[in-house]
């Protein structure tokens, strides 16, 4: 071959090749290379090979990026070696392919046909290979190849013992906003996977706006938990669920109507799929002086669900510093009390309900008056008072605790944090001097 022709005949190669691509026929795109060579290869027979249909590829082919650089006879004799051997593998992949074959072409995200598997062994066979590769992309094309050809129960036979291939179609589901829960809730029904099953439905449950129909499902799941053995030990759960929406309808039917002017004074917003703790504070809040009888009292609330006596307390203790009855609290601070549990006022009881910490905290947060707060803080012992008002950064009240307590190694502590938030010249300053 002449030297000065390469550059010209690679060019025709070049040509052949788009010409033969296009037409999607390895024997011509043999034949074009074979003809370039021809002084090199004349001494190998041609032999006939079938034509073998591609899917149909763009219109048109670039091979600049194939052959770029390829500017010397030795560069381009390895770029044909290689295509000939991708054309080797692709055409025995698609004239006698096999499982293991084709699912590499698919892995490979190469041209491949796979419709000609007809039996249910062949499917079998290829998903089992898919999974091999452990390509999740792979994996789902197999399957849905199988979901697309094989009537239910034979797709789900096949899938079944191989858990890598379920969780990539169950990943594959999750993500299909519109038709995916239907889906997936018929997978697991045909896997007889009743947990997985039961767990879907309620967590759809909670997604479901409209109060009423949340209610409605949540009752097919109650129903449907309560007759399968392993999930009756959630049934209970559910159940309280249950109960709790109801009450929260009712209430709200009958509150949306109310002119109660506490409704004015704190603007209430919708109580319906709130949790039991935010219910109970606006029982508490809202209804606190109604009778034990009546639908809507916080003690009846209370005694349905089984709240606890701290927690009840402690709620209750929120809804009234919220609605600013200090004076009723500290009524009821120190002897026992009206609508507090007996052991939360008593706090000479070895275990009190709520500590007074908590009545101290609970100043702050709703910003009781300064008398209030000091009442409470009298209450605490110094050493214990001193902490508490120094996390609470109640700095009046914690010199108090040092002052009483002649404690010079914390005063000089708390002289450091009461000079960056007050300054040097603060009076609390001159107070920790003194200790």
């Amino acid at each position: 071959m002449d030297p000065k022709n390469i550059e010209t005949d690679l060019k025709n190669a070049k040509k052949a090749y788009q010409k033969a691509e296009a037409a999607s026929n390895l024997l011509l795109v043999d034949k074009a290379f074979r003809n370039f060579f021809e002084e090199e290869d004349d001494s190998q027979p041609a032999t006939e090979q079938p034509q073998v249909k591609l899917p149909q590829p763009e219109p048109e082919v670039n091979l600049e990026e194939e052959i770029k650089g390829a500017k010397t006879r030795e560069e381009l004799i390895c770029l044909v070696k290689e295509l000939a051997e991708e054309r080797d593998e692709l055409n025995q992949a698609l004239t006698n392919p096999t499982p293991s074959s084709v699912v590499k072409l698919i892995y490979e995200e190469k041209p491949y046909s796979i419709r000609h598997f007809k039996s249910l062994d062949q499917k079998r066979s290829l998903l089992q290979e898919a999974v091999k590769l452990a390509c999740a992309n792979t994996i789902l094309t197999v399957i849905l190849f199988l979901k697309d050809t094989l009537a239910t129960k034979f797709w789900v036979d096949i899938i079944k013992d191989l858990p890598e291939a379920i969780d990539v179609y169950v990943n594959y589901l999750k993500k299909d906003e519109l038709d995916g829960y239907r889906k997936l809730l018929k997978l697991y029904q045909a896997l007889g996977k009743v947990v997985e099953e039961g767990m879907l439905m309620l967590m759809n449950t909670y997604k479901i706006e409209s109060p009423t129909k949340r209610l409605e499902n949540m009752k097919q799941c109650l129903a449907f938990f309560s007759k399968h053995d392993s999930l009756k030990i959630h049934a209970p759960y559910i159940t309280s669920q249950v109960s709790l929406l109801e009450k929260q309808l009712a209430v709200e039917a009958q509150d949306t109507k109310s002119e109660k002017p506490l409704f004015h004074k704190f603007p209430r917003t919708s109580i319906t799929g709130k949790t039991l703790s935010d219910t109970l504070f606006y029982y508490c809040l809202y209804h606190a002086q109604e009778p034990e009888s009546a639908d809507n009292s916080p003690i009846s609330f209370k005694k349905h669900f089984q709240v606890s006596e701290r927690r009840y307390a402690y709620t209750e203790l929120q809804a009234r510093a919220k609605s600013g009855e200090w004076d009723l609290i500290k009524q009821n601070l120190t002897k026992k009390g009206s609508f507090f549990p007996t052991s939360f006022t008593t706090f000479s009881a070895a275990k009190p309900v709520l500590s007074l910490d908590v009545f101290l905290e609970t100043a702050v947060t709703y910003n009781a008056p300064q008398d209030f707060q000091k009442y409470v803080a009298s209450l605490i012992p110094a050493a214990d008072r001193y902490k508490i008002a120094t996390d609470l950064k109640l700095y009046p009240i914690a010199v108090e605790a040092v002052v009483e307590l002649k404690d010079k190694a914390l005063a000089q502590k708390l002289k450091t944090l009461v000079v960056a938030a007050n300054g040097s010249d603060s009076p609390l300053v001159a107070a920790l001097n003194s200790v």
